[in-house]
């Protein structure tokens, strides 16, 4: 992940900030497990860390195997955002495209053909979320959600630890091009990009195995894993297969409109207005 040192060895701890000097005019940085990805003033993709599960967006073989820890461009033009998973990684291009590449096991990728297996994609375009007006796009280990201007929130990937906060309808549940079963006729994996009904979502951010939404009026809403009280409801130690609101005292009559999620923790971010005397 760190690179190589003035002898040409591996650096297999960075102990203080180093400067990355193959990237300049950088705009936007975003981290996975173990790769990361920045986004140039030119709209070019640098990717570089662990590429076994495409996460880097080429094909890595021979010199180029040995080159993962070295920033390189990905072969998509264009970008204006980037985002990841843990596992997986995200554009937006200008001409409102939506791509992804990395891995795809349960359909965190967006590719319905090679969901529910080992395999990892290649850069492949959404095409259910290509001329969407998508803003914004995160996340999770085997999951994913995006937000379109207008405020449609879109999620797939794994769904049967509520990952996805969606209460599916027994017409969902049945429709094989859409919900995936496992090997004990349980549902698992949501195949497409499904809306997220009754909420207008301003932002989302995924976690490891849960899910933010903020809503455009500023409220937040929690799904799935609680086991550290990763979703904010304070005392109650239940997971939540449905997104909720949390209503501590914490966010209580604050307008949020930013959040963060890891492993097992989670931010959010008030809007705060400037001060008359600033």
């Amino acid at each position: 992940m760190f690179g190589y040192d003035a002898n040409g060895k591996i650096i297999t701890k960075q102990t203080t900030p180093t400067l990355i000097r193959q990237l300049r005019r950088i705009t936007q940085i975003t981290c996975g497990a173990n790769h990361a990805l920045a986004l140039d003033a030119k709209g070019v993709i640098w990717a570089w860390g662990c590429g076994e599960q495409n996460q880097l967006g080429r094909l890595l073989f021979g010199r180029r195997f040995m080159e993962c820890l070295n920033p390189h461009p990905v072969e998509i033009k264009g970008v204006k955002q980037i985002a990841s998973g843990e596992y997986h990684s995200f554009a937006i291009d200008n001409r409102d495209n939506v791509w992804s590449w990395g891995l795809n096991s349960f359909g965190e990728a967006g590719d319905v053909k090679t969901a529910g297996g080992d395999l990892a994609i290649f850069p492949t375009k959404i095409r259910a979320l290509c001329a969407k007006g998508v803003i914004c796009l995160d996340g999770g280990a085997h999951h994913s959600a995006a937000v379109t201007a207008d405020g449609q929130c879109f999620v797939w990937g794994r769904l049967d630890g509520g990952q996805l906060g969606i209460d599916f309808s027994p017409g969902q549940l049945q429709d094989e091009n859409l919900v995936r079963y496992d090997e004990r006729e349980k549902p698992r994996i949501c195949l497409r990009p499904t809306l997220v009904p009754e909420l207008e979502v301003g932002f989302v951010a995924c976690g490891t195995d849960h899910t933010i939404f903020i809503t455009k009026g500023g409220t937040p809403y929690v799904t799935s894993f609680n086991s550290q009280g990763q979703l904010g409801l304070g005392k109650e130690d239940d997971d939540v297969m449905v997104a909720r609101p949390i209503q501590s005292k914490g966010v209580k009559d604050r307008v949020l409109a930013w959040a963060g999620a890891g492993g097992q923790f989670s931010m959010v971010a008030e809007v705060v207005k400037p001060s008359a005397d600033i």
